[in-house]
């Protein structure tokens, strides 16, 4: 009987060291909807890094660099939607190809002079030497007629939140 219950503890113990990663490094996408859809933060050279509009269900938001064939049309500000072509390194931020990215238009308020994206752009220029600028929140206030951004560094938490307030004009 002691043997038998040896046994089974040995297999158990086997088996434990058998077992699958949560992390994977290579994560394979599914073609059909956007895998993802956020703004454009940065761009350098051939790569644009696109962070994603809300945070996941573990409340951290997606940061990839991206690169593919249309990059030097892309800019900052911009929001867009990622279809990525094979595998994602899931580096922090993660790296992958676009088989096709497709600009999307940000609904601009009534009255305003300066588009959402550019307004973002502004922003986002303020905090260039930030890793990775996260848009927390985007808005447009009438009263005071100006943009209210609210951005945080996912890389670099000593930076705190900044809220920058772009004038509209």
């Amino acid at each position: 009987m002691l043997k038998r219950i040896f046994q089974i503890f040995f297999c158990l113990l086997c088996l434990s060291g058998c077992g699958v990663s949560n992390e994977e490094p290579n994560k394979t996408i599914k073609s059909g909807e956007a895998d993802l859809v956020g703004y454009v933060v940065k761009k350098k050279e051939s790569q644009i890094l696109v962070v994603s509009e809300f945070p996941n269900a573990k409340n951290k938001y997606e940061s990839v660099w991206v690169s593919g064939s249309n990059i030097d049309d892309l800019d900052i500000g911009q929001k867009v939607e990622v279809f990525f072509d094979g595998t994602i390194q899931t580096s922090d931020p993660g790296q992958g190809t676009a088989g096709e990215i497709t600009i999307l238009k940000i609904q601009s308020p009534e009255n305003t002079i300066l588009s959402p994206k550019d307004a973002l752009k502004k922003s986002l220029l303020q905090v260039e030497n930030w890793e990775v600028p996260i848009v927390k929140e985007f808005s447009y206030h009438s009263k005071d007629q100006n943009w209210v951004i609210i951005l945080y560094d996912a890389k670099n938490t000593y930076n705190g939140e900044k809220t920058i307030l772009i004038e509209d004009k």
